[in-house]
């Protein structure tokens, strides 16, 4: 059965998986003591809370806590399995193959969202301590002992340095910001906006299309097209708000020689 966990939305496997019995081990929040836990032989969980601290305990309180709720505690509180830095978060913690209690015992449960550690029972440790002890898994990049897991390096390091599962998110969506700001910097914005007359001119004005500074109810040339040159009159705010009225061709008639021509006394030249 797989759950999420509350508040991350991390999927948390809930699978069996190996630790020695009898285990006791406590729950702390920084420096408080939350709880106390024994697993015993036989698969019984026996466990008592603080009373006097105000901090949330990470099992539930209003029911007898059963193997399921520590698999579900020891597995929400380590990296996750089968994704592509587990591998290189193994090798990071010389651990061979991924068992939830091995990797507690190395991490004791410490995450970078908040002050939550346990300690096991042959430990004499503080917050402190298990936290340095956390932080210096990380000082330097992971040499990969796996032949795969070179996929998974740094874009720009060398092919054997890792991505930190604690700054992978962040670093993939600055890489992909810079990237964005990069395909789409000053230059190419204001491109954008700048004007192709031959493009206008060829695909704007469709053959058939009633051209812009054709004169109501006129007769217009080539279908309704605007040649290129009224194009960028227009955008250049050259063009004239009328057009100039076409010339005379010479043989029309006035009304008064229509009306002479009528009554037979117009005379041909």
């Amino acid at each position: 059965m797989k759950v999420i966990k509350s508040h991350t939305y991390n999927v948390v496997n809930t699978d069996p998986f190996d630790m020695p019995a009898p285990l006791e081990f406590e729950m702390f929040c920084g420096n408080s003591l939350l709880a106390a836990y024994k697993i015993n032989e036989d698969g019984r969980v026996d466990y008592s809370y603080n009373p006097a601290s105000n901090d949330k305990v990470l099992t539930s309180t209003h029911r007898p806590l059963d193997m399921r709720d520590i698999y579900f505690l020891f597995s929400s509180r380590v990296f996750p399995d089968k994704t592509p830095f587990t591998r290189n978060e193994l090798d990071r913690f010389g651990i061979e193959e991924y068992n939830p209690y091995e990797i507690m015992r190395k991490t004791h449960g410490i995450l970078p969202a908040d002050r939550y550690w346990f300690k096991f029972s042959d430990e004499t440790l503080s917050y402190k301590k298990a936290s340095e002890d956390f932080n210096s898994y990380f000082v330097n990049p992971v040499s990969p002992s796996h032949a795969d897991s070179g996929a998974y390096s740094r874009q720009n390091g060398s092919a054997g340095e890792h991505l930190d599962p604690i700054h992978t998110i962040d670093s993939i969506l600055n890489q992909k910001s810079n990237e964005f700001t990069s395909l789409n910097d000053v230059s190419s914005i204001l491109k954008q906006n700048t004007l192709d007359i031959a493009a206008l001119s060829a695909g704007i004005c469709e053959p058939g299309a009633e051209s812009a500074n054709a004169p109501s109810g006129g007769e217009s040339s080539g279908g309704g097209n605007m040649t290129p040159e009224q194009i960028a009159e227009l955008l250049g705010g050259g063009a004239a708000s009328k057009p100039e009225p076409p010339e005379e061709s010479g043989g029309n008639l006035t009304p008064e020689q229509i009306a002479e021509l009528l009554e037979g006394t117009h005379q041909n030249d």
